[in-house]
């Protein structure tokens, strides 16, 4: 255990932060799903693609309910 406590905070996410976003998607469903769906199905997840749905989603939802908060900490 450290000394030293986790400085975490959140905010709203921003359509810049799409790109991260997919990474961390992609990398959490590879991780999550390996032993769920064949690797080529996982392997085949474009981040791309997935981080243009997000800038849209990011830049532009439907309400204020639909929101995404990213966590920013440093340990």
């Amino acid at each position: 255990m450290s000394d030293h406590p986790a400085d975490v905070s959140f905010r709203i996410a921003w359509a810049a932060d799409a790109r991260d976003v997919a990474r961390v998607q992609v990398r959490a469903w590879r991780g999550a799903y390996a032993k769920v769906f064949p690797d080529e199905v996982l392997e085949a997840l474009a981040e791309h693609a997935i981080a243009e749905q997000w800038e849209r989603s990011l830049a532009s939802p439907p309400d204020a309910r639909h929101r995404l908060l990213v966590c920013r900490a440093r340990c």
